[in-house]
C-alpha cells in the first residue's frame, strides 16, 4: 500500500508540469491502494481555499493603505503635489549619490596626483 503511495507521488513529481495528468495519476493509483480519494481532494481544496483567501486578504490591505493615502491627498491637486514631492525627493536622492561617487572619484584622482607629483619632486 506505501509503495504505490510512493509510486504515485514520484510519478506525480515527475509530470509536475503538467499538472492534471499528475493529479488523475495519483488519483488512479489511489484507488488502486483502496485508501480514500476524496479525504485528499478535500484536502487540496482547503488548500486552494486558503491561497485564495490570502490572496483577497492582501488585496484588501492594498486597497486600505490606498484608502488612507486617498484621505491625506483628497483634492485631486494636493494628490499630484504630493506625488511631485516625492518625485522630487526620489531625484534629489539620485543627485546626491551622484555627486558623493565624483567626489570620491575626484579625491582618489587628487591623491593619485598628488603622488605623482610627489614621485616627479624626487
Amino acid at each position: 500500500m506505501i509503495l504505490f503511495r510512493k509510486a504515485a507521488y514520484s510519478q506525480a513529481k515527475s509530470v509536475s508540469t503538467e499538472y492534471k495528468t499528475a493529479i488523475e495519476a495519483r488519483k488512479d493509483a489511489r484507488t488502486d491502494c483502496g485508501s480514500n480519494v476524496e479525504s485528499q481532494d478535500v484536502a487540496e481544496s482547503k488548500l486552494n481555499n486558503r491561497r485564495k483567501w490570502r490572496a483577497v486578504t492582501q488585496k484588501v490591505a492594498q486597497q486600505a493603505n490606498n484608502r488612507e493615502h486617498a484621505k491625506k491627498c483628497k483634492p485631486k491637486q494636493r494628490h499630484e503635489e504630493c506625488a511631485n514631492i516625492k518625485k522630487k525627493e526620489k531625484r534629489e536622492t539620485q543627485a546626491d549619490l551622484v555627486l558623493a561617487a565624483r567626489n570620491a572619484n575626484r579625491t582618489k584622482a587628487e591623491r593619485a596626483s598628488k603622488k605623482t607629483a610627489k614621485d616627479s619632486e624626487e
